[in-house]
């Protein structure tokens, strides 16, 4: 069994530099909607009568396969080379879906630590930078 699913909303996030402007600490905080399912894999998608995975999915966890709620999401981000165009990150979160109730699990909520890489858009127009004469 595995699950997928998706957030959206509003992203506001506070942060100030540090070590001569060389680091970033950021607080992002994520106010949405979002929804989470469970379904089949490998072997447990082939159905002895031949109805869709789909269909058995929601026999098994008795239409409860999914289920939607607000969702917070918030933490700790640091990341490096502030200045520049691809900067490394590291964060701290925690992800949350309020009143999520499905067969599978009664919540979907935890902590996570990520490990990333932000590509901004050079600064300075489409040629890359430079200064305007």
């Amino acid at each position: 069994m595995r699950s997928d699913g998706g957030t959206t909303g509003l992203l506001i996030e506070a942060g100030l530099p540090l070590a001569q402007g060389k680091l970033r600490l950021s607080a992002p905080l994520l106010l949405g909607y979002g929804g989470y399912g469970f379904y089949l894999v490998g072997e447990d998608r082939e159905t002895p009568d031949g109805r869709k995975p789909s269909a058995w999915e929601d026999e098994l966890l008795a239409g409860a396969d999914s289920a939607f709620g607000v969702v917070v999401d918030g933490g700790l981000q640091l990341t490096w080379g502030a200045d520049r165009v691809v900067r490394p990150t590291l964060a701290a979160r925690y992800h949350a879906v309020l009143g999520y109730e499905a067969t599978y699990a009664d919540r979907y909520a935890g902590p996570s630590v990520e490990l990333g890489v932000e590509v901004l858009p050079r600064r300075g127009g489409a040629s890359g930078g430079g200064t305007a004469r």
